[in-house]
């Protein structure tokens, strides 16, 4: 049976949003008490998910004990973040409680079978797509772009909500959370598939949108169907971070392009060679993309990522040279030589940089950033202090290698943001410069 594809709860609430409203049982220590409680997201002060219920016994310890909720047999581990006590008529306890862990589960096993799973995107931006259809509610119509992208025999789709656009406005007037997209994942001719493999796919979809947007976006609250359209698996998460618009290579006028880049980007992350590493530089990356949390860190952990590709690429994935090779080669020339490779350009684009390059006799971008990291790093450097007026567009070109080198290792020729530029069109993008070597 086909479900209908679109938010599983109602989103549009500001305050609380119910997830869930049932029994539950509630232990500490030896005691334990059957309740009906609910479960809730809220998104401010900060997004998080809270069990609330009352307590009639009043002999629960005041020792804070190690306690845990019990839904439909699955144990969830947590702690009470805030208790009241009503005497309205009888005794009462109103507990607030938060799962240790997140995700957590609140119904299905990982060896249950689904046909597909819902889930919500928060926080991402609005998709402009060619695939796109009108949907109408009572009041209006609204244009509804959708971006459905494969790998091997899995479809994912990604889809605007007709509040799409009233959630980014209210991002520009000071919300900090909202819906952006609902999303499925299913496979071909209805394949089914393990509650297992689901979670594992969505968790690399989050990594996907996440290094598209070059903030966090990982994905809210699945719910996976059986071939009936039951609800089979569910799972509960709050949005991990605010709304953000970093910059990226990812232009959201230009969605279409993420369908050439999913099944590489997929194909990455589970093979053998890439997936930690790559999960591993996407996250450096993404750390690195704020600077607001300080540049010269961030440009630490930009060189970091860079030379973590770096290695994965020259010696586990082409073998081009050894791993003792690798690691007596000058910092600079591990970076020429990928960079070299796959023919991501490694000249400077900032005056400023360009004048103090010339100044210090750097041969190029690789040089200029391992120097620029290395007075940072080495409190006995004797240039330490002296390129503070470089140290942005230092951290941004840092940040686009990054981009190209995971764009260019999938081979992705598509089009991209050029983050260096800082007066442009929205939308305005350009052919990545390694597909013109190919011409």
């Amino acid at each position: 049976m086909a479900v209908e594809f679109k938010p599983v709860y109602d989103f549009a609430l500001e305050q609380e949003i119910c997830l869930y409203q049932g029994d539950m049982i509630f232990h500490a220590e030896d005691n334990q008490e059957q309740v009906n409680g609910k479960i809730v997201l809220r998104l401010l002060p900060k997004p998080a998910t809270y069990f609330v219920f009352e307590l009639k016994n009043s002999n629960w310890p005041n020792n804070d004990p190690e306690t845990f909720v019990a839904i439909d047999g699955q144990k969830i581990s947590g702690f009470v973040v805030k208790n009241s006590i009503s005497l309205a008529g009888e005794f009462k306890t109103v507990i607030e409680w938060t799962a240790e862990l997140s995700p957590f589960t609140v119904k299905g096993a990982d060896s249950d079978q689904l046909s597909e799973v819902i889930f919500h995107v928060f926080n991402f931006g609005s998709l402009f797509t060619s695939n796109r259809f009108i949907e109408k509610d009572e009041k209006s119509s609204h244009r509804i772009d959708q971006l459905i992208c494969e790998y091997g025999d899995w479809i994912f789709e990604l889809k605007n909500l007709a509040t799409t656009s009233k959630t980014l406005e209210g991002f520009r007037n000071g919300a900090n959370s909202g819906l952006t997209q609902v999303a499925r994942i299913s496979k071909k001719d209805g394949k089914k598939f393990t509650v297992k493999e689901a979670k594992s796919f969505i968790k690399k979809i989050g990594f996907f949108l996440s290094f598209a947007k070059g903030h966090r976006c990982m994905v809210v609250c699945p719910v996976g169907f059986d071939a009936d359209g039951n609800q089979a698996w569910i799972e509960f998460n709050a949005p991990s971070e605010f709304y953000s618009k970093p910059l990226s290579w990812f232009s959201f006028d230009n969605a279409d392009y993420l369908r050439e880049l999913f099944p590489a980007f997929m194909e990455k992350l589970n093979s053998e060679v890439w997936q930690h590493s790559l999960a591993e530089a996407v996250s450096w990356y993404l750390n690195a993309n704020n600077p607001s949390k300080g540049t010269e860190p961030a440009i630490i952990l930009a060189q970091t990522a860079i030379e973590l590709l770096a290695y994965e690429y020259v010696v586990n994935d082409k073998k081009m040279i050894t791993g003792k090779g690798f690691k007596d080669l000058w910092a600079s020339d591990k970076f020429r030589l990928l960079l070299s490779t796959l023919s991501i350009p490694n000249q400077l684009e900032n005056s400023n940089l360009e004048q103090i390059a010339k100044s210090h006799k750097w041969l190029d971008l690789a040089h200029a950033v391992t120097e620029i990291r290395n007075s940072i790093v080495h409190p006995d450097h004797k240039k330490r202090g002296q390129f503070d007026e470089v140290l942005f567009p230092v951290w941004n070109h840092s940040l686009q290698l990054i981009e190209f080198i995971i764009l260019a290792i999938r081979d992705y020729k598509g089009v991209y943001h050029n983050r260096l530029i800082s007066v442009q069109w929205e939308g305005e993008v350009s052919s990545v410069p390694w597909s013109k070597t190919h011409e």
